[in-house]
């Protein structure tokens, strides 16, 4: 959009904007980012599969508030607000921040299609199980 145009991040010579790029470059390029952002503007899901990419990477990430900041805090720093944003990236640059037992490339690699898959089939036996006990 207009304004992400217009934005000072393009002056930058810190920043790069790395345009299109196939799936199989990104961990390459990730692989040299010393923290992970994910600057979202809307609070929608937008990024939890870059994110998810990051964590499996187990690099430290800072992104905005999203509707599923609740299920990653554990992993992700979660900044509203510009200020909070910035100390979360040096934070992470001076590592100060403790990790968690499960790092965050445990966490990506749980939420795999086959762990969500495997997961709903114990649901549905577990239902089953407990709509043959009430006819019991």
């Amino acid at each position: 959009d207009e304004s992400f145009k217009a934005s000072r991040l393009h002056s930058m010579n810190n920043v790069y904007f790395m345009g299109e790029r196939k799936s199989d470059e990104w961990p390459g390029i990730i692989q040299e980012f010393d923290v992970c952002i994910n600057p979202q503007v809307h609070t929608e899901a937008d990024g939890i599969a870059r994110m998810l990419e990051y964590l499996a990477m187990n690099k430290p990430v800072v992104s905005t508030p999203l509707k599923v900041s609740n299920a990653i805090s554990d992993y992700v720093h979660i900044a509203d607000n510009t200020i909070l944003f910035i100390r979360s990236i040096e934070g992470c640059l001076n590592r100060k921040k403790i990790r968690p037992a499960l790092s965050g490339s445990d966490f990506a690699m749980a939420q795999s299609w086959e762990n969500g898959v495997e997961k709903l089939g114990h649901l549905i036996e577990q239902k089953l199980r407990l709509r043959t006990n009430a006819r019991a």
